[in-house]
């Protein structure tokens, strides 16, 4: 039991808990002793402390803290009439309907509509919630609580555009078809789509690549019209060490450090670019001994080679 100490015959002011709680507690409020007796006070109440608190030293009095279990509420939820799925995470972990989930956690809700369907409303304990999103978070759970949702038939439809976003050659793929809210959409590869000295890198809902990334033959679900934008990459036709890592000698079993180690790279629509290694690697660089790994013998080359990664 954590304890804190207070002076005989002094106003004292019971502070705010600063112990840290044992595994599944929680601070209740503190505890003394008079007489033998205990006595309990919340944070923030005052007491003038007498005789009959005191130690065997006669002057201090102990405060201690009592903990108490973490209170858990059942958390239940369900769709109402089908035509769709609901889920609930705390944290990064999915939970089941029924599970008690600790007071002043999170949960996360998700909604999922089949195809041609759309979140009608969310209900919590019978009480209709406003939005229509398909994620509602409850933050800070204080009561068990039931949650429902209910979807609706949607005659809504919605169609897919590709552009070829300052393509040089070729055709952008086309998609008449006209999906149903929530539809899965496989997405088209490039088809005979090129742009001069640059590598075909994938989709992406927004031109400069700021939005959501889609590779070719992935699928998504769609909610609105969409517009896929090519991505491009530079086709590179050289690639030099710009300057050396800061450490470059290793005893065995000594761990590579590249930091410092930068490249220079020449693209063959003309200019170069010098790059930090880190920053490189993550796209196209592979070396013979990665970042990280293990010296074994007394004298290394490194060779360095590239390639694009396909993500």
């Amino acid at each position: 039991m954590d304890e804190a100490i207070a002076a005989n015959d002094q106003v004292y002011t019971f502070p705010s808990n600063g112990f840290t709680a044992p595994e599944g507690k929680v601070f209740e409020k503190w505890k003394v002793k008079k007489d033998g007796n205990d006595e309990y006070y919340a944070e923030g109440a005052t007491k003038q402390f007498l005789d009959g608190h005191v130690e065997s030293d006669g002057k201090t009095i102990k405060i201690y803290a009592v903990w108490e279990d973490i209170p858990k509420y059942a958390v239940t939820f369900s769709v109402v009439g089908g035509n769709g799925s609901l889920t609930a995470k705390v944290g990064d972990t999915t939970i089941t309907s029924g599970e008690e989930v600790e007071k002043g956690k999170d949960v996360v809700f998700t909604a999922t509509p089949d195809a041609g369907y759309k979140i009608k409303e969310w209900k919590q304990n019978d009480g209709t919630l406003p939005g229509t999103d398909s994620t509602l978070p409850v933050t800070g759970l204080a009561f068990a609580i039931n949650m429902t949702v209910e979807f609706v038939e949607t005659a809504e439809k919605y169609m897919v555009t590709y552009s070829g976003n300052g393509d040089t050659g070729g055709t952008a793929p086309t998609d008449s078809t006209e999906y149903a809210a929530n539809a899965e959409v496989t997405v088209a590869d490039k088809g005979g789509l090129e742009k001069t000295h640059y590598l075909f890198d994938g989709w992406n809902t927004k031109a400069d690549g700021s939005g959501t990334a889609y590779a070719e033959n992935s699928i998504f679900k769609i909610t609105a019209n969409t517009t896929l934008y090519a991505q491009w990459t530079q086709v590179i036709t050289k690639i030099e060490i710009e300057s050396q890592p800061a450490q470059l000698k290793y005893a065995v079993g000594d761990k590579f450090d590249f930091t410092g180690l930068s490249v220079k790279v020449s693209y063959a629509a003309g200019g170069t670019k010098v790059i930090e290694l880190k920053d490189f690697e993550d796209n196209y660089l592979m070396t013979t001994f990665p970042d990280g790994e293990s010296a074994t013998t007394e004298h290394i080359s490194l060779r360095v080679s590239w390639t694009k990664i396909v993500k």
